[in-house]
């Protein structure tokens, strides 16, 4: 009994050992790795190897990169209020480390292991107001250990949700959410799925009344005001039943003039005298008796009665109210017929019998 007990007791005291030694394992593994968010900026940019410059279009870079100089980096460009996001990923097992910085070496964003797990590095922040535009910013990168490491980096830059410089940036979209027919914003054009995804209808649904028709709201167009996406009346001209836009060249509905749109709206047409387009078969209500202005000149005659004379650019004759009819309806039927007194007034027009 006693051989069993001290059996027993040395089993136990073996496994508690064995217990203490994961548990320190556990925690040295987990000190191991230093935090370097703090390094200073004077040491970010002390030495640092000049790889070239990146575009914000998420175009991908790779390079060798070894601990002399301590550093390496890209250079891009971005406007303040834009969104930037950078992925540093290292081959193999490279433990990437990336700081976005200023054009005054000013931190402006870090990280060691990406949320998304793995060792590569991976910034995502929305660059301050004060920024500026254009302002040249760094993407810097080591490998943790100072060991050389084969890096591939990209750099997206992303307009900020509203953000534009010119009419062409902006996208009329809807508002989102629930219950928002005839509701609209105006985005930027290339941020426009980021705000649908991030303004859906969520449940539980809400019933929605059918929402009335909204001219305005639906007229409206995305425009380029202050350097903000906003809705407002379209710009241009309203000519001819068609919009024009600022600084458009189109015919006048003469037809023989050409006509510009202003910046204020107004539009301005040129004054030449157009020859007249002559076509009697288009005109039922006259009767040509002279066929040019010359001809009006020598000839005489008189207007039944009902008619009138008329004379243009391509003649004169007699014409009788604009309004007549096609054709006059003298057919039998029940009622009284109107057929007399029409004849008296359109004496021109066409007569069924």
């Amino acid at each position: 009994m006693n051989a069993a007990i001290r059996t027993l007791g040395l089993t136990l005291a073996l496994s508690g050992f064995a217990a203490a030694l994961g548990g320190c394992a556990v925690s040295t593994e987990a000190s191991e790795k230093e935090d370097v968010s703090a390094e200073s900026e004077q040491a970010l940019t002390g030495g640092v190897r000049d790889f070239g410059e990146l575009p914000g279009t998420g175009e991908a870079r790779t390079v060798r990169h070894t601990p002399a100089p301590r550093y390496g980096s890209f250079t891009f460009y971005a406007n303040a209020g834009e969104e930037v996001d950078v992925w540093v990923k290292g081959q193999g097992r490279a433990d990437a480390v990336a700081w976005i910085l200023s054009s005054k070496d000013r931190s402006l964003g870090f990280n060691d292991d990406a949320a998304e797990g793995g060792l590569n590095a991976h910034i995502v922040t929305k660059l301050p107001a004060n920024l500026g535009t254009k302002a040249k910013l760094r993407v810097v990168f080591r490998e943790y250990s100072h060991s050389a490491a084969t890096f591939t980096v990209s750099v997206r830059v992303k307009p900020g949700m509203f953000a534009c410089t010119a009419d062409e940036d902006c996208l009329k979209v809807s508002k989102g959410g629930c219950c928002t027919s005839y509701q609209f914003v105006a985005v930027n054009a290339s941020r426009a799925a980021d705000y649908a995804g991030a303004n859906t209808c969520q449940p539980p649904y809400p019933p929605c009344a059918p929402p009335p028709f909204d001219e305005v709201a639906d007229r409206a167009v995305a425009r380029c005001e202050a350097n903000r996406c906003v809705l407002g009346e379209p710009r241009g001209c309203f000519y001819g039943g068609v919009q024009r836009n600022v600084g458009d060249n189109f015919p006048s509905t003469d037809g023989c003039n050409t006509c510009f749109c202003g910046a204020d709206g107004g539009v301005g047409c040129t004054k030449r005298a157009c020859a007249p387009t002559c076509n009697e078969a288009n005109e039922p209500n006259r009767r040509y008796v002279g066929h040019s202005p010359e001809q009006c000149q020598l000839v005489r005659f008189a207007c039944e009665p009902g008619t009138s004379m008329f004379s243009n650019g391509c003649g004169c004759g007699c014409e009788q109210p604009a309004d007549c009819p096609a054709f006059i309806n003298c057919m039998p039927g029940p009622g009284p017929s109107s057929c007399a007194i029409e004849r008296a007034r359109c004496p021109l027009t066409p007569v069924a019998y």
